[in-house]
């Protein structure tokens, strides 16, 4: 990525739809059942690995690649497609879904977008990935970009759109499971990116008593953290009564961002009271 020019950028994502799209697109011109889902999920699975081995064969042949680090560029291409699938399923059902011609123009917008905002959003991510910790606010903002990409974008991809229910005559047990898994999905990111960005090496915390110091504060940022959003929690109360899930909004998907976004900065700001106890101790004591 030294290249300062957007031409070479515009080729390379010439070059993934022309990777990427016929096959599926095809699939889905045939306007069969099985076809149309098989489309999906070729075109979903391809963007997901096929620019992976391509990044591996460009470095391999030639030592340089346009492509995001394997990790970020996974990462995006996972929460791009997330994101715009909640968008492109708001379509269906729609006067434009019913017609054929517009439903694969559609389509093919679909595959082009998705592939659009993958590669943004790993260029983004590996532009980010390169920075960590070098901010004083870095501790603030890294552990948000680590935790809430993927959550996130399953949940709008579930909840963004319209949910019709005047042909379900049994209890919404799909809606609960799925709004279910998006609860474990957040709690699990989080938690393992306070773990992960937080532990204590002993490149960077050589004592034991810092080590110790700093593995409480990760319980101590945990426990912030999940009282912030426990059901009975205020906080979370008004996060969950301002979502509009299922109602095309994109306040589907923002609201919960600027929500957690604030709850994790909220705990590992308690957080660091910890250190700071613990450093003045320290000095009363020397």
């Amino acid at each position: 990525m030294n290249n300062p020019s957007w031409r070479p950028y515009g080729l390379h994502l010439a070059w993934q739809c022309v990777w990427l799209i016929p096959v599926p697109f095809g699939a889905f011109v045939s306007d069969k059942g099985f076809l149309t889902v098989l489309s999906f999920l070729v075109f979903s699975l391809g963007s997901l690995t096929v620019p992976l081995l391509q990044r591996h064969r460009q470095v391999k042949n030639q030592g340089y690649t346009l492509y995001a680090s394997p990790g970020m560029h996974f990462y995006g291409a996972l929460t791009g497609l997330m994101l715009i699938t909640g968008f492109f399923d708001s379509l269906i059902g729609t006067s434009l879904w019913q017609n054929y011609y517009s439903r694969v123009i559609l389509y093919a917008c679909w595959m082009i977008v998705t592939i659009l905002v993958q590669n943004l959003l790993a260029w983004g991510f590996d532009f980010w990935k390169k920075r960590r910790r070098k901010y004083a606010w870095s501790e603030f903002l890294d552990p948000v970009l680590y935790a809430l990409p993927v959550p996130l974008s399953f949940m709008t991809m579930c909840f963004f759109p319209v949910l019709d229910t005047t042909n379900l005559d049994g209890p919404l047990i799909g809606v609960f499971i799925l709004l279910g898994l998006c609860v474990f999905l957040l709690i699990a990111f989080v938690l393992a990116s306070f773990a992960l960005y937080f532990y204590p090496a002993k490149e960077r915390f050589p004592k034991t008593g810092d080590r110790i110091v700093q593995l409480i504060r990760i319980l101590c940022m945990s426990l912030a953290w999940l009282a912030l959003n426990m059901p009975a929690s205020p906080y979370i109360r008004f996060v969950v009564g301002h979502t509009p899930l299922s109602e095309n909004s994109i306040l589907t998907l923002l609201v919960p961002l600027a929500g957690e976004t604030i709850s994790i900065i909220a705990a590992v700001a308690c957080s660091n009271l910890i250190p700071l106890i613990w450093n003045r101790l320290h000095r009363s004591q020397a």
